[in-house]
């Protein structure tokens, strides 16, 4: 057992090595298309291959399952850095000598590690011990310091030297980021604990077999404990039903802690409900962020004032991050999550009904600091609910699902940048607030023996 003492360090160097190497991630497409630009390529260039990096976080979930197989997880996370490091600098070389076929195929390289520098590092909190929900709440502050410090570092040092400084900087600090990961303890992702099936049938975990279970002995039997299942005695369907062996339960049990190898993120149905909200809002997100320029521009005439409506932004969520460090969410991750995303839609509306610049400020403010416990009911719903032995998988195929969704928004927006900016974005909110409604009302799959659970709205059923 570590004190204290060296549990707080711990986490302060996870936090160090996280905040550098997410802000490398956050910077690095800015950096891009910066260069392009600089380069005389114009901005269609720069967004094709801002697009070739974000676009392999699509596989997060299966690049995430290098951390759930390793014996020591800092090994394939500080793997992850060196390779984004070194292929960011690769792309950077190639766009200087007039390459971007080479540079694309680097930047390919680059988003296939970045799941790594997001998600992966978020699968680490719980091996940190301490607080579960401080270290989720300093895991969003992460998210949120390197939301704001990564395009801002890019910007500045572009202003100062050069694009391609700046790139080579990002690329610096991911190796940075790698030495970081070696200075943290030990951890294992650890699953969840597993309890043995019989002598040589299926583990599964203890939270599956009370799932399945309750095995009554009629209509109004008692419940019988997950021991007494594990014996072998007979459990019924309910009156006159047919017998269910202590076999066949625990087949079901290990079923439901796989899940089915392919969609772990839509099979079980919190991570479900989250991941169709997260995917909905995040695209949204990525929306606001052309349409800030849109919408400053319609109410000041001024195009660069949409800079400072993603700044109030990225401040309010900073300062939601900076009260959940210090305060942390221990609200029901998948309730919460469902109505934050709900606020975050009317957060959105006012966006698109607020009328003077000032609202307009005050709107975006909102949003961000909504944002961060929208990040933090994420973690919490990956942490309580990824199945045994895949939770670098949950976490970071979520997060990369996440990322491409907010490229996608961004791409969807462009298209409609034409179209009359507050109508796309109260439609928008429409789609999020429906989202959240949608996953509300996601009912619980049949149980095992057909019938339908009767769990509440709420509850966590699988």
């Amino acid at each position: 057992m570590t004190s204290p003492v060296e549990q707080v360090t711990a986490r302060w160097r996870w936090a160090f090595a996280a905040t550098v190497a997410r802000t490398a991630d956050a910077g690095s497409g800015v950096g891009v298309v910066l260069l392009t630009a600089a380069g005389g390529n114009g901005l269609r260039l720069g967004g094709l291959l801002a697009a070739a990096l974000t676009a392999p976080h699509l596989f997060g979930a299966r690049i995430g399952r290098l951390v759930d197989r390793a014996r020591d997880p800092r090994r394939p996370l500080a793997a992850g850095c060196v390779g984004y490091a070194l292929a960011l600098a690769a792309a950077t070389g190639a766009l200087r000598l007039g390459l971007p076929v080479v540079a694309g195929g680097a930047l390919v390289v680059a988003g296939a590690c970045g799941p790594l520098l997001t998600g992966g590092f978020s699968a680490l909190t719980g091996g940190l011990g301490g607080s579960p929900e401080r270290a989720r709440g300093l895991d969003t502050l992460t998210y949120g310091v390197s939301g704001v410090a990564g395009p801002a570092a890019v910007a500045g040092l572009a202003t100062l030297t050069s694009p391609t400084s700046s790139l080579l900087t990002l690329a610096g600090a991911t190796v940075v980021a790698a030495a970081g990961t070696r200075w943290l303890p030990p951890v294992r992702v650890s699953p969840a604990a597993p309890v043995p099936g019989g002598r040589s049938g299926p583990t599964r975990s203890a939270a599956s077999v009370s799932e399945v279970a309750p095995a009554t002995g009629g209509c109004d039997g008692p419940t019988r404990s997950a021991a007494s299942v594990s014996k072998g005695a007979p459990a019924t369907g309910g009156c006159g039903g047919p017998t269910r062996s202590a076999s066949r339960v625990a087949a079901a049990a290990s079923a439901r802690a796989s899940v089915g190898g392919r969609a772990v993120l839509l099979t079980v149905r919190p991570l479900r409900r989250v991941t169709v909200t997260t995917v909905v809002t995040a695209a949204v997100g990525g929306m606001l962020a052309v349409f800030a320029v849109v919408l400053a521009a319609s109410v000041t005439g001024r195009p660069a004032d949409g800079a400072w409506l993603l700044g109030a932004m990225g401040l309010g969520n900073l300062a939601g991050s900076a009260a959940l460090a210090v305060r942390p969410l221990t609200a029901e991750p998948v309730r919460a999550s469902l109505l934050v995303t709900a606020a975050l839609g009317a957060g959105y509306l006012l966006v698109a009904l607020a009328s003077g610049y000032a609202l307009l400020l005050a709107a975006f403010a909102v949003v961000g600091v909504l944002t961060a416990p929208w990040v933090t009911a994420s973690l919490a719903t990956r942490e309580r609910h990824a199945p045994p032995g895949r939770r670098g998988e949950v976490f970071a195929g979520m997060a990369g699902w996440k990322v491409a969704a907010a490229s996608g928004g961004t791409a969807l927006a462009g298209l409609l940048a034409a179209a009359p900016a507050r109508t796309v974005v109260a439609v928008a909110a429409a789609l999020v607030l429906g989202s959240a409604l949608a996953m509300a009302l996601d009912r619980p799959a049949a149980a095992p023996d057909g019938r339908p659970r009767q769990q509440a709205l709420w509850r966590d059923a699988r």
